[in-house]
């Protein structure tokens, strides 16, 4: 199930014993949890959070004023899960987070996706979050805003209740106001970095690899396995295909194969298969020790 489809769901009132809140985004997570507490409407006492050894012991206590109890874990309890489901409570609704890991879906367990959402929610999300607080919002910034956060709620309402303060009561937030306030995240700095390079302007992306390098210990490492995936989607992408298989293939969201696309379209699929060799080739002579990570970036951008 998808995170979407999580507060429709829980409308209907035919309720699984077992829930798993699986993904990346802790942002997601939050927001699923709160779904659970709000849409199924019960009282504080009757919500538990237990560690582990103590959450099937839990499932089997009877609600107090209620007909239902909602308990929460971890998916460190995951190998307790069958015996559990041979004969659940069934006044009691089990919410374990974590990774779902090999288990298969059976009956009675459902696994709501909390990966990263698509940009339409997201977008969604900001609008609400602004009007609330007595602002609005361009649509182009909160699109940005989704851009430099990379599609990761928690920094993006982070980042949006500082557009908030900033701008002020009444104000309307727009693209300067994201550009100033808002950091780029790494992930999209690296998408930046590759159209510098696909584009051909080797001093701008010099002036930019420079900058991410400076961020601090690691960077290089981080910023070649991000650039060293970013082309491998990029040349997989260019073969074409339909964008939901494509992104269940790459496990990413359908957006992310969009932009891809669009990126890859400026290159050639044999200059693609020559960036990624030379890929390959400077990440075997990083981990043999030949060169030192960032000296192999340095000369990965210059040579492209």
């Amino acid at each position: 199930m998808k995170f979407s489809e999580l507060k429709e769901h829980l409308k209907s009132g035919k309720f699984f014993p077992v829930y798993i809140l699986a993904g990346e985004d802790d942002g997601v997570v939050k927001l699923a949890k709160e779904q659970f507490i709000k849409l199924v409407d019960i009282p504080d006492f009757n919500v538990s959070y237990v560690s582990e050894g103590e959450l099937f012991t839990s499932a089997e206590v009877l609600p107090l004023g209620s007909n239902l109890r909602l308990v929460f874990g971890a998916t460190k309890q995951l190998n307790e899960l069958d015996k559990y489901l041979a004969n659940p409570n069934p006044s009691t609704v089990i919410i374990l987070i974590g990774d779902a890991g090999k288990l298969k879906v059976s009956k009675g367990v459902e696994i709501v996706d909390c990966n990263r959402l698509d940009v339409g929610l997201l977008t969604k999300f900001i609008g609400l979050e602004a009007k609330k607080a007595g602002v609005s919002i361009d649509v182009d910034a909160a699109y940005l805003l989704i851009e430099y956060c990379t599609r990761f709620l928690t920094r993006i309402k982070s980042e949006l209740d500082k557009l908030i303060g900033f701008c002020g009561n009444g104000k309307t937030i727009g693209v300067d106001a994201v550009k100033t306030i808002v950091a780029p995240d790494l992930e999209y700095k690296v998408f930046e970095l590759a159209d510098t390079i696909i584009k051909g302007n080797k001093e701008r992306t010099m002036r930019m690899l420079d900058d991410m390098l400076n961020e601090g210990a690691g960077a290089a490492q981080k910023i070649f396995g991000l650039l060293y995936g970013h082309f491998r989607r990029l040349l997989f992408v260019s073969f074409g295909g339909d964008d939901a298989a494509l992104a269940e293939k790459l496990g990413v969201k359908d957006y992310a194969v969009t932009v891809a696309k669009k990126q890859a379209d400026k290159f050639s699929k044999s200059k693609l298969k020559r960036i990624v060799d030379k890929l390959h080739s400077v990440d075997y002579g990083i981990k043999s020790g030949k060169i030192k990570d960032r000296i192999a970036l340095e000369s990965f951008v210059m040579q492209i």
